[in-house]
């Protein structure tokens, strides 16, 4: 498994983490949304061995990222 999705699994200052049976999700922490949409547009654009599923918030800020492993 990737470093990066390793480190994405585990809650930081910029994120949160709800476990699903098919992944997780990553959500912003409050008042961190500006960070949490950069780290969510690294995720998306990131070529690494999961898929991500980015939704927007009204903001126009990602407020979450479904995160499905595909090669574990």
């Amino acid at each position: 498994m990737a470093l990066f999705l390793t480190t994405l699994r585990e809650p930081s200052a910029d994120h949160s983490v709800e476990h699903l049976e098919d992944g997780f999700l990553i959500r912003p922490i409050p008042g961190r949304e500006q960070q949490f949409n950069a780290l969510a547009r690294l995720v998306i654009d990131y070529n690494g061995p999961f898929a991500a599923f980015p939704r927007k918030g009204v903001a126009g800020l990602y407020d979450c990222v479904h995160i499905v492993p595909t090669d574990e």
